[in-house]
C-alpha cells in the first residue's frame, strides 16, 4: 500500500473556500471510485493557512492513470488559484 501525505500551504484567507470548491466538483468523491483507490480525504487546519490531503493507494502503479483524470485536471487548475506551494511525504 502507498500513502501519501501531501501538505498545502494555501494563499491567506483561502482555505475554506478551496475545500468547498473541491467537493463541490466532485474532486474526492471521483478519486475515492478510482480503481487501487482505498482513502482520499482533505483535512483543513483550524490553526494555519494549510490543508493535508492524506491519499491511500493499493499501490504506485494507480498513480499513472489518476494524474490523467478530468477530476484530477480540475484539483491542478483549483490549486494554481489558491495554493502557493505543496510538500509530499510518500509511505510504504
Amino acid at each position: 500500500m502507498l500513502t501519501m501525505n501531501l501538505y498545502y500551504q494555501m494563499k491567506p484567507g483561502k482555505k475554506q473556500e478551496f475545500a468547498e470548491k473541491i467537493y463541490a466538483l466532485g474532486i474526492p468523491q471521483a478519486t475515492q471510485k478510482e480503481e487501487g483507490c482505498i482513502a482520499y480525504n482533505f483535512y483543513v487546519s483550524p490553526d494555519k493557512d494549510e490543508i493535508l490531503l492524506i491519499e491511500k493507494w493499493k499501490n504506485a502503479d494507480c498513480l499513472p492513470s489518476h494524474t490523467k483524470q478530468e477530476h484530477f485536471k480540475k484539483l491542478i487548475s483549483l490549486k494554481d488559484e489558491y495554493v502557493i506551494s505543496t510538500s509530499c511525504e510518500k509511505f510504504e
